[in-house]
Parts: C-alpha cells; structure tokens; sequence
C-alpha cells in the first residue's frame, strides 16, 4: 500500500503506517522536542484547530478521516498560506499506533519554536492595541511555576478571563511543553506572552508603562484583592508552587493582595494555613481585579 492523493487538494492519504513521512509523529517525547528542530507538538482536535487558525507556522499536521472532515476549514486555510503544512491523513484508529500514546481526537500538529521571545514592549504594544482603555487592561506574570500543569492551567484561565497577555520569568515550565499545551486548551496559541531572564526587568517595564504591580501572596503585608484601585492597568504576580513570589518582587510591587479564606486570618498558624493550587488563586485574584466587576467592600486603595 502507498499513499493516494484524496478529495482535499493538499492533503495525502497514507495507508502504509511505515511511510518515513510518519516518523516525526512517532513516540515523541517533550525532551525530544525541546532542543530538535526547534519545533514543538500539538495534540487533540481543539488543540490543533487554535494552532492552525493562530498563525503560526506549522510544519506537520497528521491527521485522522474523521479528524481532516471536522477541520476541512483550518486545514484549507493553512493549506493556502505561503508556506503549506505537510498534512498526512490515516486511517481512524490507527494514531496510536503511531504516536506512541493515546491522544483525543486524531490529530496532531508539529510546529515551529520562534527564533527568540518576543520584546515585553513588543507584548505590550499589543495589549494597547487590543483594549484601548488602559484601565481595563491586565496582564499575568508568572514567577517561578515549573510546573507545565499548573503553567498551561494559568494560560487557559487567564483567556477565558478576559486577560490580555501572559508575561513569565525564566524558572517556569516551557509555555510550548506538549504537556503545557494540552493543560491550556491551545490557549498558548490566542493569548500573547514572552519570557523574561529576570523578574526585575519585567516589574521595571511594567511600571515605564504605568502597570499597577499587584503580588499575590499569603503574607502579613496582604490586603483583600477586591480593595485594590482599578484607575491603572494591572498586572497580577504569581508565584512558584512551593516558595511563592521571591521576597524582592514582593518589595517592588505596588500591593500584596490575596483571597480571603474563610474563618482564617491571614497570618495564623503557618502548618495550618489554607493555600491554593497557583492557577486557581491567579484565577480568583483575576476574577476580583476585573475592571467591571463591583468593588465588594471599603475604600479601594491607591499607590
């Protein structure tokens, strides 16, 4: 058996599971593509479809018949661009057989690692650009998360939050991990974001573009999320999974926020005190910063 052109201009048939052309889909591992190619691995049918409609450049798509039917419109689309995927279809059922592990959907996509991060100005020209008031706009950073859950966690939160843009320091999970990926829904792919060396330099840029600096951190220090001013562009600050923000970013921020826990004082006994997964609390912190949602007690405070 050999491969047969289908219906799809663009698009090959592969029956034969041994065709070369399937080798860079098989058993791949995220330590394999972290320094190879410079590419990254996509994985599911919702995850693929934003990582085709996003852009970026893709160098494979291997897909299953079903999988090509329910996205004929990406594929046509990325198909027509300058540089065309290669976009392989095999048999329904056949992926894991390939892949190496099981995935949803019958599709995966390869693509291609930018050459260097975008510039945090670059980052947030964009913002600009998207929300015209600078009161409404809001940004997450991320110190020190390694883990590519929690990481992908934070991405999919903060889009469906209507955050504009994802700013991490050099000690968190690689935003392009397959694992990252999966946990954010391809948000990875909608919602701008870069990498910093040094949280210093990141605080630094935010505050030449007047960004509110709000940490949020179980501290002494802490003031409910909900009393902070909104007059400002934020931007939140979380922390990694076991030592939190580092003490100089919470010196450099504006306000050190958290969320209230019920019957427990801020402060208590620290074998006893309540913590949140960090995607959950930069979710809550999100939610309460948000520029329409009603200040729920007291005088916000300004700095």
């Amino acid at each position: 058996m050999g491969a047969r052109t289908v219906t799809r201009p663009g698009v090959r048939r592969l029956d034969d599971l041994d065709d070369p052309r399937l080798d860079p889909f098989r058993g791949i591992r995220d330590r394999e593509l972290r320094g190879r190619d410079g590419v990254f691995m996509a994985e599911s049918l919702r995850v693929v479809r934003r990582l085709l409609r996003s852009g970026r450049p893709v160098r494979q798509v291997m897909v299953t018949e079903r999988a090509s039917v329910e996205l004929a419109a990406e594929l046509d689309a990325a198909l027509a661009r300058d540089e065309p995927p290669e976009v392989l279809e095999i048999p329904d059922g056949l992926q894991e057989s390939i892949a190496g592990s099981r995935f949803h959907g019958g599709a995966l996509a390869i693509g291609v690692r930018p050459r260097r991060p975008p510039s945090i100005g670059g980052i947030l020209a964009t913002v600009d650009r998207a929300e015209s008031d600078p009161r409404r706009r809001r940004i997450v950073f991320v110190e020190g998360v390694t883990h590519p859950d929690n990481v992908g966690s934070i991405f999919r939160n903060a889009a469906c939050l209507g955050v504009h843009a994802v700013l991490l320091d050099g000690g968190c999970a690689d935003p392009l991990l397959r694992k990252t990926i999966r946990y954010s829904m391809g948000r990875v792919f909608s919602l701008p974001w870069t990498t910093v060396d040094r949280s210093a330099s990141a605080i630094e840029v935010l505050r030449d573009h007047d960004y509110a600096i709000c940490a949020a951190e179980t501290d002494l220090r802490a003031v409910p999320a909900w009393a902070i001013g909104r007059d400002r562009p934020i931007a939140i600050a979380v922390g990694g999974e076991a030592a939190g923000l580092a003490e100089a970013t919470l010196a450099a921020a504006d306000h050190i926020v958290h969320v209230p826990f019920a019957d427990h004082p801020v402060g208590g006994d620290p074998e006893d005190i309540p913590s949140l997964n960090v995607a959950v609390a930069a979710a809550l912190v999100v939610e309460e910063l948000r520029p329409d949602r009603p200040v729920s007690g007291g005088t916000p405070l300004t700095r």
